[in-house]
């Protein structure tokens, strides 16, 4: 099983680091291994490592340099029995996280409300994954979804993902996570709220669950991806914009309520 998994690996560049793609349709007990060779001699540094029994999924390993880098994926099975090396070497793609210091709130006519306010937008931004009372949350109920709120990133930036973190203690669990939901830019955004202004830069489901299960149930491998902060990636690099607006649809329990801890942006300055 894991030779065929080996010959299945789609292994690529993605920004600040590298993607590893596989399937295993038989779903076994997998655990991949990975390496550098900082020198070309050989000698390996171990990198990363994951455990899974999926039957398809993605790694992405984030936090590399922009630099030509070797490589080398190792694929094991419970049992000891292991691939040979699988060599490749890629050049990620350059990105900075994206600076907070400027973030503020555009506060359109038509944005949704704080729910109170004890958990302002502005806790979003503020760096804090933790603890269980620290998360910004729109009003509850007072207004039909979609809700969408608008941010002013201070300058302007190419986005090329995000992470998001769910509320301490009920990751994956709580209903209020967003399942459906777009992120527009804008460099010139009407102050009356309306949309003709604004560019669709990306639509995303619900977020990624290494376990698959469905909601609201989790396992270890969940929560310990949850605590990292969950991955978006924007499927086509847009172009740059200062005002970003996010546009929630649903929830995993389908109440007209969201609520995120925090949000973390990677990207590039733009001219």
């Amino acid at each position: 099983a894991i030779f065929d998994v080996a010959e299945s690996l789609l292994i690529r560049p993605i920004f600040g680091g590298i993607e590893i793609i596989y399937k295993n349709p038989i779903q076994s007990d997998l655990i991949f291994e990975l390496f550098v060779d900082k020198t070309g001699t050989g000698e390996l540094t171990p990198l990363n490592k994951l455990y899974t029994k999926l039957s398809e999924g993605r790694w992405a390993i984030r936090g590399l340099a922009a630099v030509p880098t070797n490589f080398i994926i190792v694929i094991q099975d419970p049992f000891g029995n292991k691939t040979e090396q699988i060599k490749k070497t890629l050049t990620p793609l350059f990105e900075i996280q994206i600076p907070k210091t400027k973030f503020a709130d555009l506060r359109l006519p038509s944005d949704a409300t704080a729910l109170r306010p004890t958990n302002p937008i502005t806790m979003l931004w503020d760096g804090k994954t933790s603890p269980n009372s620290n998360f910004y949350a729109t009003d509850q109920g007072v207004n039909p979804m979609p809700k969408w709120i608008s941010l002013d990133f201070g300058d302007k930036f190419i986005l090329s993902r995000l992470k998001m973190w769910q509320r301490a203690g009920v990751e994956y669990t709580d209903g209020n996570l967003p399942t459906d939901w777009e992120v527009y830019g804008s460099n010139n955004p009407n102050p009356d709220g309306s949309w003709a202004s604004w560019t669709k830069l990306e639509r995303f489901g619900a977020p990624y669950k290494p376990s698959g299960l469905p909601w609201p149930q989790r396992t270890t491998e969940d929560l310990a991806y949850a605590l990292l902060g969950i991955d978006y990636e924007f499927t086509v690099i847009p172009d740059g914009y200062r005002y970003y607006r996010f546009k929630w649809y649903n929830t995993y329990d389908s109440r007209a309520f969201v609520l995120i801890a925090e949000m973390t942006f990677w990207g590039q300055f733009a001219q």
